[in-house]
């Protein structure tokens, strides 16, 4: 794929995100003012709130919800730059081991593939 196309494809990601965001929020808000003066009491598990407007509830149910998709694309986002981390590791292990046959004279070349023909064949039993 091309880093052009890897581009639009970012772009066209990032603003179904905000678009998606801005749906939510809006949401919200139509829900606040259609029921602004409501005043509820809030129970969670065992505790109980009395006397709390709904707006506020929502407010804070957005809020929290933001913090938890913020946290958890925080965690997605290191994973994949561990593996992304690992898979150059590998691309330069392997590199130098293509460098090193391409050194080599033919005959020690035809053993070298024979030996790691030999190590796949053990590795995948």
């Amino acid at each position: 794929m091309s880093s052009r196309a890897s581009s639009r494809e970012d772009k066209s990601m990032w603003v179904i995100k905000v678009v998606l965001l801005a749906v939510v929020i809006l949401f919200v808000i139509i829900v606040g003012v259609q029921n602004g003066g409501e005043i509820v009491t809030f129970r969670i598990l065992r505790w109980e709130f009395a006397g709390i407007p709904l707006n506020m509830i929502l407010v804070e149910a957005l809020a929290i919800g933001m913090l938890l998709g913020v946290m958890i694309s925080i965690f997605h986002a290191v994973g994949m730059r561990t593996r992304i981390w690992r898979q150059k590791k590998e691309i330069s292990r392997l590199t130098s081991e293509l460098v090193a046959m391409r050194n080599l004279p033919i005959e020690e070349a035809e053993e070298e593939q024979q030996r790691m023909d030999d190590e796949r064949r053990y590795i995948d039993r």
